[in-house]
């Protein structure tokens, strides 16, 4: 996601099932801290978990800045949202094969 602050990267990983913020130093999410993160940023409320707080329009990872600008917060709301809900279609990992 182009930021006026710089890319900011979004990853899912399959194993264990969580989502990063912010690149290879970034945070790491489980499901339910990105569906606080969603709501949050659709309703424009401040949220702060650890190392990563959102409090609009900035949304700070460990020791970097990102300023979603004007829309940032809802187009970043719907990236996760789609990640998530795409995750949780996936079929869980086969052991052993």
């Amino acid at each position: 996601m182009q930021t006026s602050s710089g890319l900011l990267l979004i990853e899912w990983r399959y194993e264990p099932r969580a989502y990063r913020l912010g690149g290879d130093e970034g945070v790491v999410l489980k499901a339910a801290g990105v569906e606080r993160l969603i709501q949050a940023l659709a309703r424009k409320e401040p949220w702060a978990p650890g190392p990563l707080a959102w409090n609009p329009p900035i949304l700070l990872i460990g020791d970097r800045a990102f300023n979603l600008g004007k829309r940032g917060h809802l187009v970043m709301a719907r990236m996760l949202n789609q990640l998530l809900s795409e995750a949780e279609a996936l079929p869980p990992p086969v052991n052993g094969g």
